[in-house]
C-alpha cells in the first residue's frame, strides 16, 4: 500500500484504493476455495508453501520497485 501511495497522484488515491480493495474482495472466495483443498492435502506444510510464496513475492516487489526508482532518476 505504501508503494501505491508513492506512485499514485494524490487526486487518484481514493479511486486506486477502491479498486485494490474491490479486487481483493473479489478474489477472496476463490482463495478460500483453493486453499481449502491445499490445506487438506499439505497439512502443516501449507505454512511453508505460503511463507515461500510470500518471500518470493516480496523479492519481486522489491526488485520491481528498484527498477522504477532507477527509471525515475
Amino acid at each position: 500500500m505504501t508503494i501505491t501511495q508513492e506512485l499514485t497522484d494524490p487526486a487518484y488515491l481514493g479511486r486506486m484504493f477502491g479498486l485494490l480493495f474491490l479486487a481483493m474482495d473479489a478474489f477472496q472466495p476463490l482463495g478460500s476455495f483453493i486453499f481449502g483443498f491445499v490445506t487438506d492435502e499439505l497439512g502443516n506444510a501449507t505454512l511453508l508453501l505460503v511463507g515461500s510464496c510470500f518471500l518470493i513475492g516480496l523479492v519481486g516487489i522489491y526488485q520491481g520497485y528498484q527498477r522504477l526508482a532507477r527509471r525515475s532518476r
